[in-house]
């Protein structure tokens, strides 16, 4: 009984962990899918093995831990789907004002909020002086 309550033990923290974080996958990427899989099959052979040899404890930790490895399977796969690349803006972290001055071609271009989208493809501005001294450079 006490192997059976540490089998369970074992899993709890990765679990709680899986839970707690659901709303965030970026930090749910070191959990693997592949280990979630061995511990629902582990549950599996130790509750075969213990429904033919009569020993319920120890098949007991597949009725906890099979169940939460598959929520987690779910939760992994459900986050990495809605998953996009991000890319940080330090200016938007620290509340500070800025927009993205997008060019096309050199001198020319277009003032646009800073977001996920615009800012890979653009110079971060704190000022129209910024946006003015950028259109300045105009070739020729």
């Amino acid at each position: 009984m006490i192997g059976t309550v540490l089998a369970f033990l074992l899993f709890l923290p990765q679990a709680r962990h899986t839970w707690t974080n659901r709303a965030r996958p970026e930090r749910l990427r070191g959990i693997s899918l592949a280990s979630q899989g061995c511990i629902i099959a582990n549950a599996l052979v130790w509750g075969l093995y213990a429904a033919f040899t009569d020993a319920f404890w120890t098949g007991a930790p597949g009725i906890i831990n099979a169940p939460l490895a598959a929520c987690t399977i779910l939760l992994l796969l459900r986050g990495r789907r809605n998953t996009r690349p991000r890319t940080t803006c330090d200016a938007c972290a620290a509340g500070i004002d800025h927009r993205v001055f997008i060019t096309n071609p050199a001198g020319w271009g277009s003032i646009m909020s800073c977001t996920p989208a615009s800012r890979p493809h653009g110079v971060i501005i704190f000022s129209r002086d910024d946006a003015r001294a950028l259109r300045r450079q105009r070739p020729g």
